[in-house]
């Protein structure tokens, strides 16, 4: 059995329909709004737990990850492991690391983890979103390398 050409016009317009929506499902959702890849990085000013601001200005030069949390998710506790490990082995080439949380109860949930996982980095509050904020965060954990 073979197709003839109105038949193979028919289903090559239906592949390229299949493929050019798949295309766009397959993007990734931004997750940042207000900042793009190359875009000088906002400067920012933070409390840690202990109430001492934490800024840009101390890393400036220095490679930086940014890791911003939600208490009690899962996938927070795993990316706050995942850092920890990279800071234990970066750390002495001056890679800065900082998770960051604005929910409400954060400052517990981040005193708890720091505890509990033995965490060698800052830890930051950001209730009013203000970094959230100039950054149009839209996803938790997301996670930035700064450079």
């Amino acid at each position: 059995m073979s197709l003839h050409s109105p038949h193979r016009a028919v289903i090559y317009f239906f592949c390229v329909i299949v493929l050019l929506l798949t295309s766009l499902q397959a993007q990734p959702a931004r997750i940042l709004r207000n900042i793009n890849v190359g875009d000088d990085f906002p400067a920012f000013s933070v409390l840690d737990l202990e109430g001492k601001v934490i800024d840009s200005a101390g890393s400036k030069g220095k490679p930086m990850i940014l890791l911003f949390v939600r208490p009690g998710q899962k996938e927070s506790l795993h990316a706050l492991d995942l850092v920890q490990e990279i800071h234990r082995n970066r750390s002495k080439d001056g890679l800065v690391v900082l998770a960051l949380s604005s929910k409400p109860d954060s400052r517990a949930f981040l005193e708890k983890v720091r505890s509990e996982r033995k965490l060698t980095f800052d830890l930051a509050l950001d209730p009013d979103r203000k970094l959230y904020g100039d950054l149009g965060l839209v996803v938790s954990p997301t996670t930035l390398l700064v450079d």
